[in-house]
């Protein structure tokens, strides 16, 4: 791993939980994705409903130490806190110009549709 020596065996830890929590149908990617779509979509709104729905998950964290922006997520290396104060609205910006030019202008069915 990039030159790092890492002295634990990582291929026998199971991800499927944490990136279920992640990507999964209602995972906290696909939820931000769609409060970002919504017309009054906001990040406290997003927050709110991932608390709401992984409030049983052994990987979703919320508790007093976290604002109403803040919850934490147990990845396999520990505790990470999430601040998502502007998540929604930074994930709202359009795309580059130059990238919309390209994906228009490619040949690729998948890539221009």
């Amino acid at each position: 791993f990039e030159g790092i020596d890492i002295d634990f065996d990582y291929s026998a830890i199971n991800n499927s939980g944490i990136l279920n929590v992640m990507d999964g149908r209602m995972g906290l990617v696909p939820m931000m994705n769609e409060e970002s779509v919504r017309p009054k979509g906001n990040s406290s709104a997003f927050v709110y409903k991932a608390k709401l729905l992984h409030k049983n998950s052994d990987h979703v964290v919320s508790g007093k130490q976290h604002n109403q922006y803040e919850f934490g997520v147990n990845h396999y290396a520990g505790l990470v806190t999430y601040d998502a104060a502007d998540f929604i609205e930074r994930n709202a910006d359009p795309l580059p110009i130059e990238l919309l030019a390209f994906i228009t202008k490619s040949t690729n069915s998948i890539i221009s549709a």
